[in-house]
């Protein structure tokens, strides 16, 4: 599909080390992101789960957060170093560039997409989204393994994964700082708590790493404290700032490389083999990550605004202002 070795080298193409390699490769870093789950679980999760009475969906986000931290800091440092690199202004522009980082990454990509979509079956009220954003992140990763063109988008969306940090930030404030929904564990209060169900439309959960609402546990039953609010101020910056943008300027980005937007299009169609199908359904991952960056920008600007005003009318806010 990408040609001979020679013609991958010479396009800026890195040899693929085949297959077997890339699948084994991923095979490994899951059943290593499903190790360190099960680790932190035993060593931490339990502990927190006695402690705090935590749902079984916050027991499981535990053991996730740092698997989830762990992907966003690597993901985010291959995709800056490969966009500061300038890659994309070599002979291979932006449609046959593909670098050796990038037979780690997308393997990588691969596992950790799949790692997470087995935590989200074990999380009922996950939003629908978050479902839809990690399986095109698994086809497109398992996907770019074997096409390795066309690797501009990726490497876009590559850089916002780093807002999971801040929003496992948020998450962990929000379920054991002093606003947390679990405060009044342990003093009759269990039942009331465990039968108010998932946040609703007045009161909903926090969009999560990627920005989708991720997150089963109730509503918090006192207001947010001024730390959850500026961090949700800081997670809404990051979405505008780190994600929004990029999957837009990815295509505006490759356009200007292969002379023009309906130029890039055309070379697409010609591609080799099954080129031009497995482009343009790449191009069609790129325009739904747009819009569901866009909406998830949107949202966390909403939450934002609804916790700020909690506080503000709070008498802990009237305090504090």
């Amino acid at each position: 599909m990408t040609g001979s070795v020679a013609d991958q080298q010479e396009e800026g193409i890195y040899p693929s080390p085949g297959a077997v390699v890339l699948l084994t490769r991923s095979l490994a870093i899951l059943v290593g992101y499903s190790f360190i789950h099960l680790s932190v679980d035993l060593l931490v999760g339990r502990r927190l789960a006695r402690k705090w009475k935590l749902l079984q969906t916050d027991r499981v986000s535990v053991s996730e957060k740092v698997c989830s931290t762990l992907n966003a800091l690597y993901t985010a440092y291959i995709g800056y170093k490969t966009l500061l690199s300038r890659v994309y202004d070599g002979p291979g522009g932006a449609l046959a560039t593909y670098t050796a980082d990038m037979d780690y990454f997308f393997p990588n990509y691969l596992a950790y997409s799949l790692y997470d979509i087995g935590t989200m079956l074990f999380q009922p009220e996950m939003h629908f989204t978050m479902f839809i954003h990690h399986g095109m992140g698994a086809y497109g990763a398992f996907g770019m393994m074997f096409f390795r063109r066309m690797s501009i988008f990726p490497s876009y969306f590559m850089i916002t994964e780093i807002t999971a940090v801040v929003q496992n930030w948020l998450w962990v404030e929000e379920t054991f700082g002093a606003s947390s929904k679990y405060k009044r564990q342990g003093d009759g209060h269990e039942a009331l708590l465990r039968d108010e169900g998932p946040a609703t439309k007045t009161s909903p959960q926090a969009p999560s790493a990627s920005g989708g609402e991720k997150g089963s546990s109730p509503s918090p039953k006192s207001p947010p404290t001024l730390r959850v609010v500026q961090l949700h101020g800081l997670r809404a910056v990051a979405f505008l700032l780190l994600r929004s943008w990029c999957a837009p300027f990815s295509v505006v980005h490759a356009s200007l490389r292969e002379g023009g937007f309906f130029h890039m299009l055309s070379k697409v169609s010609r591609l080799p083999g099954w080129g031009p199908l497995v482009g343009w359904s790449g191009l069609l991952c790129v325009v739904m990550f747009s819009v569901l960056n866009i909406l998830w920008t949107v949202a966390t600007f909403k939450t934002f605004f609804r916790r700020y005003k909690w506080w503000a009318s709070s008498s802990l806010g009237k305090k504090q202002q």
